[in-house]
């Protein structure tokens, strides 16, 4: 009697092409029948993507075998981003009026987020630590960059994951003018809002009330708008 190989050929046939990733194992019989297989073609992503999980449920098989079990995660996917380079590099020779066009000129340049943070450093010298999130394709620019405008003589460069929550930006119109509003978003809901800055301020100038006033009033209107209240 000829032994058929495992996975059965029908298997492999219907998984072929749909990203599956097949483990060695030393099991002697068939974990994946044609109609398995044929469920996880039409129905799965072979990927597990960042999610907030909601609940987990199993299912135990009758046959008494080492992973003979099937979890499901119920959950909302939380958009990713592939990776980020991060460029920093410490301070303490340069005048802090230049550092605010240094980091203007790094955003311009494709950096993702610039941040500067106070620290002590050798010798007791107040300095900065200058950190720039880059995308990968742009960290070579962005550090030469860095090294060129600044009085650095080398910098650091790390990879980061990162998960970050949807977001999208939408127009409010209120009493005192139209203003364009930041909304973070997971699962497609949105759970937060942010006013724009540059809006509120412009608003805030032409009716000579306090930006804090204004951004408050926008926010309000966004909220009523978006369900949020």
């Amino acid at each position: 009697m000829d032994r058929m190989p495992l996975p059965a050929p029908a298997s492999i046939r219907v998984l072929e092409g749909t990203g599956a990733i097949f483990e060695p194992v030393d099991e002697g019989r068939e974990l994946v029948t044609p109609t398995g297989a044929a469920i996880l073609a039409v129905g799965a992503k072979f990927e597990r993507p960042a999610m907030a999980l909601h609940s987990v449920g199993y299912g135990i098989g009758t046959r008494e075998t080492p992973g003979n079990a099937l979890a499901v995660w119920i959950g909302e996917r939380i958009e990713t981003k592939s990776g980020v380079t991060l460029i920093e590099t410490n301070i303490d020779d340069m005048a802090p009026n230049l550092i605010a066009p240094l980091c203007e000129d790094l955003m311009e340049a494709g950096a993702l987020d610039v941040s500067v943070t106070p620290t002590l450093m050798k010798k007791g010298r107040p300095g900065h630590l200058i950190t720039v999130m880059s995308p990968p394709e742009l960290a070579a620019r962005l550090a030469d960059h860095l090294l060129r405008h600044s009085t650095t003589l080398g910098v650091r460069m790390t990879s980061a994951q990162r998960v970050i929550a949807e977001r999208r930006t939408v127009e409010v119109r209120t009493e005192l003018g139209v203003a364009r509003v930041k909304v973070k978003e997971i699962g497609g809901k949105p759970v937060d809002l942010s006013p724009e800055y540059d809006d509120c301020r412009r608003i805030s100038r032409a009716t000579g009330l306090d930006l804090s006033e204004v951004m408050r009033h926008v926010a309000d209107a966004a909220r009523k708008e978006l369900g949020l209240v």
